[in-house]
């Protein structure tokens, strides 16, 4: 077997092929080359990069120390409706304690221990002494 010749045509493509691989080789080279020069950073980009790096930094700054103020801002109005909350129950709780005694104001008590309370159909004078001064003691 013998291995053929390309015909002038493909001699052509061929020398064509070769000589564009060179040249891109050859560019390839050359930009490598001129990278390392083009990567120097001159100190005006220095100092442009620094600075949008302290400006980007300052407003980082600024927005978390916004988000901790509307934190503590939210916090404080937690603390503000729990607080309002728990002092309109102490409220209903005094109210119920004070009618409460209110209704047992007129029930008289033994003076020994255990008390016991009742309710007189008619009370006598120093019974209604002691109703008073109980009505008295319950509404200041």
């Amino acid at each position: 077997m013998t291995v053929k010749e390309p015909s002038c045509g493909m001699k052509r493509i061929l020398e064509d092929e070769t000589l564009s691989r060179g040249r891109r080789m050859m560019d390839m080279l050359r930009g490598t080359l001129a990278k390392p020069s083009s990567n120097l950073v001159s100190e005006a980009a220095l100092k442009k990069k620094e600075e949008l790096e302290r400006k980007l930094a300052e407003k980082l700054a600024a927005e978390k120390k916004l988000l901790e103020e509307e934190a503590e801002k939210i916090a404080k109005d937690k603390n503000a409706t729990r607080m309002e909350r728990i002092q309109e129950q102490e409220k209903l709780f005094r109210e119920k304690i004070n009618q409460r005694r209110l209704r047992e104001a007129k029930f008289l008590g033994t003076k020994t221990e255990p008390k016991l309370f009742w309710l007189p159909k008619i009370l006598m004078e120093e019974d209604e002494k002691i109703v008073k001064e109980h009505c008295q003691l319950d509404n200041p």
